[in-house]
């Protein structure tokens, strides 16, 4: 949920009857290792598959990694596959704000403004990257209101793909209606 800066892990599993430790780890774009963020305790089985949650509070801007890791009876681990997730930034007050819109995948993403604006303001997109040359999108953005953005990539009728290769980033403006003189 790029609006409020989480990322919750759901999955299954139907042995948790063989393990000590659950552990859900976090690893950003830029670092090499793995973290624990957190610990879930494991659920007795009863012979059924059992589900388990664990929601992440994402406070910078990035793109990251999680994975699961099952700590056995016999203190081994298994790792489990690994997800991303993006948390977007924006900056600013009330009449100005700006940011850089995170995109990993082609699904439209929601973020809430820093402060609501008065009205809902203009925005101003900046280009997406060549990074994506499968995809070639262009900007769409498909809600704007008072307090929140919405956007989603555009893929061209020519694309070969409906999901970035790489993490794309794309800076927006958004500022009340008026007139400005910057400097």
């Amino acid at each position: 949920n790029q609006a409020i800066g989480t990322f919750r892990l759901t999955w299954k599993d139907t042995n948790g009857d063989m393990l000590s430790e659950i552990r859900v780890q976090r690893k950003a774009e830029a670092d090499k290792n793995f973290v624990t963020v957190g610990v879930v305790a494991p659920k007795d089985m009863t012979g059924k598959t059992i589900s388990y949650n664990y929601t992440d509070t994402l406070t910078e801007a990035g793109v990251f990694e999680y994975r699961v890791v099952n700590v056995t009876a016999e203190n081994t681990t298994r790792n489990s596959g690994v997800v991303r997730a993006a948390k977007s930034s924006i900056k600013g007050a009330a009449g100005v704000q700006y940011g850089e819109i995170l995109m990993i995948d082609g699904e439209e993403v929601t973020m809430d403004y820093t402060e609501a604006f008065a009205d809902a303001p203009a925005i101003f997109m900046g280009t997406v990257s060549n990074s994506n040359t499968g995809l070639l999108p262009g900007n769409l953005v498909t809600g704007n209101s008072r307090l929140k953005i919405s956007y989603k990539p555009l893929p061209w009728a020519t694309s070969t793909s409906t999901s970035y290769d790489k993490a794309e980033s794309i800076p927006f403006f958004a500022i009340s209606e008026g007139n400005y003189q910057f400097s």
